[in-house]
């Protein structure tokens, strides 16, 4: 009966504390393996005239970050400014998933999938700028 009086005082506290936490971007259990970057003609699919592709391990990285840190938050949005083509190879969890980055007004990058935009999620500054300054970078 004490273990299981244990066991549901446990499951009550990670509960609670999953439920204090907001909801995270969906992403894949494996790592990316190519990054596409294509400015966006709107909601509602890809823009597959991608004017940048990241395959290095420390550009995916700032992509992982950036998504990473993305919480569902509910905000008004605009047009999205890049679709992103997120590839993590082949396998069960891996696959391609699109996403719009949408610019926000506090510094803030704000990324749907496609197909969910009712669904918005909030990078963190730290996380969205190295991002933003790397496409920036290149498409000028």
């Amino acid at each position: 009966m004490k273990r299981f009086i244990i066991f549901v005082s446990v499951l009550i506290a990670v509960m609670l504390t999953g439920c204090s936490n907001s909801e995270r971007m969906a992403t894949s259990e494996k790592s990316l393996q190519r990054v596409s970057v294509s400015k966006s003609k709107g909601y509602g699919g890809l823009n597959e005239a991608f004017f940048w592709n990241a395959d290095s391990l420390n550009e995916m990285k700032l992509f992982e970050e950036m998504i990473n840190s993305a919480r569902k938050e509910e905000v008004k949005t605009g047009d999205p400014a890049y679709d992103v083509l997120l590839d993590y190879g082949e396998g069960e969890s891996g696959g391609e998933r699109v996403i719009h980055i949408i610019e926000s007004d506090d510094g803030r990058w704000l990324l749907t999938y496609d197909g969910h935009e009712d669904k918005t999620y909030a990078a963190t500054k730290e996380s969205s700028q190295p991002v933003k300054d790397l496409i920036e970078s290149v498409h000028r």
